[in-house]
Parts: C-alpha cells; structure tokens; sequence
C-alpha cells in the first residue's frame, strides 16, 4: 500500500497549476526545476482500526521549494510567493485522499520555513506537514478469489468429498449461472 499511496500523492501534486515538479525528497540535489514539491514520510504511528486491518497514521511532509531569485508570478517577493505557495498546498491537503478509496482524508497539521538541508540553501523552502490514515497488510474482508458465491451444495457426513461428489445436491444457483434445481 505504501507504494502505491507515494505514487498517488506525487501523481495528484502533478495536477496542481503551478507544480513545475513533485517527487521524492531528493537525495542529491543539483539544479531544482521550481516550484516543486518533494514528498517525505519521516514516520508512522499505529492507528485506531474497528474493521479488523491494521491501519497506521503516516507523519508526511511536502516540501515546497521556489528558487530565491526565480520567477514568482505577480508576487513582488519570492519569499512572499514561497509562502503563498505553501498557504494553497496547506489547503489543498486538507481532505485530500489522492483518489484512493481506502484511506482516510488527510488532515493538515502545520506549515513552517524549513532551513533543515543545507543543501536546499540556494532555494526558499517550506515544509507542509498533514497525518494520514491508511491500511497495512492483507484486508480480512476482501472478496477472496472466485466470489461472490455462484452456488451451494449440500451433502451429508459421512459421505462427503471428492468421492462422493454425486451424493451431494444442489441447493442454491446463483441468477444468470444456468438452471436453478432449488432442490
């Protein structure tokens, strides 16, 4: 689920107007296409779950980076642009779900000027941090292979199994898989 969760977030940062790139946190930085957006998930706690699947809180941070004499539309300031940048991503977090179906809504916790990498030092950079709650492992309610059910037989101990297969009778079809003997 892990992978499949990164790649729906950078997928859906992609969708945003002014994301020139989003990806991974960069673990070599050279010349950065900006603004962009670099996704990092430092941590997870486990997460209060009543269906029966694990789930866990992910502590994820998106990171804004404008470059400190770039472009930055009809802001006067890039600082003031990096700021306006992180205020949308801190709305468009809120809530989001990047078209999963089976995570909870994200929820935005914070956003601060991060001064953290030193190697970001040529750029302005803000960290977005929201907590998401999402499934671990196998869901013990998933439709297993070859449901739902197309029929049910009865048959009666002791004869039962492979050899006794013509002793056992009929007794639900369901609609549209031929004819139904009800028995």
């Amino acid at each position: 689920m892990m992978g499949a969760w990164h790649q729906a977030v950078i997928d859906s940062l992609k969708q945003i107007p002014w994301v020139e790139d989003a990806d991974e946190y960069p673990e070599k930085v050279t010349q950065l296409v900006t603004p962009a957006v670099f996704v990092d998930v430092p941590g997870w706690d486990k997460a209060h779950f009543a269906d029966g699947q694990t789930r866990v809180t992910l502590k994820c941070d998106l990171f804004v980076v404008t470059d400190r004499a770039g472009k930055t539309e009809n802001v006067p300031k890039p600082q003031i642009f990096a700021r306006c940048l992180a205020m949308d991503l801190s709305d468009w977090i809120e809530g989001a779900t990047f078209g999963l179906d089976n995570v909870d809504p994200a929820v935005f916790i914070d956003a601060e000027v991060d001064t953290f990498d030193r190697l970001l030092d040529d750029y302005i950079v803000f960290r977005v941090s929201f907590e998401q709650d999402i499934p671990v492992g196998e869901d013990p309610f998933a439709v297993p292979a070859g449901a739902p059910l197309q029929e049910v037989w009865l048959g009666k101990v002791p004869e039962t199994g492979k050899r006794h297969e013509q002793d056992y009778r009929l007794i639900w079809k369901s609609e549209g898989t031929g004819d139904e003997s009800g028995g």
